[in-house]
C-alpha cells in the first residue's frame, strides 16, 4: 500500500509551557518506562500520570515522554481528575502502538489511548505517534455506531470489525492540542468527545488516502473527513486547516 509522507515542522508556544520553576516533571523513563520499542511500557506510563495527576504542589506538573526513545504501549488510559488545576503531557519521544489486531488488549473506550476527565489538559510535543493501523483496515466496514461509551476491554467487534481510534478525549474541558505528530491509526486520529472550550492547532497526521474512517484533524492525508466534530462539544476551537485528500470537514 502507497503511504503519502508529509513533513511539517512547528513550534507550539503553549502558555502551559510557562510554569514557575519549582513545578514537578514526571518522567516515565524515571517510572520505569524502557523506550526499545518492544517492551511493554503501559504500566510504567500509568505509574506515571498517577503521580502527575495527584501532584498537589500548586503549579502545573509536566509527564513527560523524553526524546530520543520509543516506547511501546498497548491500549491504556489517562483518568482524572487531577488535583491540579491544570497539567501538561509532553510528547517528545515516539510511541507505538502493537502491529496486529490480536496483540491489543484492554481497550479502554474504543481507543488505543483515552483520556478522560481530565480538565486544563494541555498536550503537545513533536514526537512521532503511531498506532500502526494497517491490519485493522482490512475487512473493516463502512458501518458507523453510536460507540461513546463500549465496553472496557473491546478493541475489535466481530459484529462489524469496528477498529480503535488512536487518541480519545473524553469529558475533557479546556482541552489544548499542540503540535501532535499521528500516523497510520486504525480508525479516526483523533476523536473528542464533551469537551467543552478545546482548542487544537499544529497538528499532523498521516494516513493514506485508502485508509478506511480514519477521521483526521488540522494538516493532514487521510482516507476519511478531515475534521469530524461529535455531539456533546461546544466551543471548539480549530485554526490553520489544511484538507486532503480527506472528505472535507462535518
Amino acid at each position: 500500500m502507497a503511504d503519502t509522507h508529509f513533513v511539517l515542522f512547528v513550534i507550539c508556544i503553549a502558555s502551559f509551557s510557562l510554569n514557575p520553576s519549582w513545578a514537578n516533571t514526571y518522567d516515565v523513563t524515571k517510572y520505569g518506562a524502557i523506550g526499545n520499542g518492544s517492551a511493554d511500557d503501559s504500566q510504567a506510563f500509568l505509574q506515571a500520570w498517577k503521580a502527575a495527576c495527584g501532584d498537589k504542589s500548586g503549579g502545573t506538573p509536566t509527564f513527560t515522554v523524553p526524546n530520543g526513545k520509543t516506547f511501546f504501549l498497548n491500549s491504556l488510559a489517562f483518568q482524572g481528575p487531577c488535583q491540579s488545576q491544570t497539567i501538561q503531557v509532553q510528547i517528545l519521544g515516539s510511541l507505538v502502538a502493537p502491529s496486529q489486531k490480536s496483540q491489543w488488549s484492554n481497550c479502554q473506550g474504543n481507543s488505543w489511548i483515552l483520556f478522560q476527565g481530565i480538565n486544563s489538559l494541555n498536550v503537545n510535543g513533536n514526537g512521532l505517534i503511531d498506532a500502526k493501523g494497517e491490519s485493522w483496515w482490512q475487512g473493516v466496514t463502512p458501518t458507523e455506531e453510536d460507540d461513546t461509551n463500549p465496553p472496557h476491554g473491546v478493541c475489535d467487534r466481530p459484529t462489524n470489525n469496528l477498529p480503535s481510534k488512536s487518541m480519545k478525549f473524553v469529558n475533557c474541558n479546556g482541552l489544548q492540542l499542540c503540535g501532535l505528530n499521528i500516523q497510520i491509526s486504525p480508525r479516526n486520529h483523533i476523536s473528542i468527545h464533551n469537551c467543552n472550550g478545546a482548542q487544537v492547532s499544529a497538528l499532523t497526521i498521516n494516513s493514506p488516502a485508502n485508509s478506511p474512517n480514519t477521521d483526521g484533524i488540522d494538516i493532514m492525508y487521510v482516507g476519511d473527513d478531515c475534521i469530524a466534530i461529535n455531539t456533546g462539544c461546544s466551543d471548539v476551537n480549530i485554526t490553520g486547516v489544511s484538507c486532503g485528500p480527506g472528505h472535507g470537514i462535518r
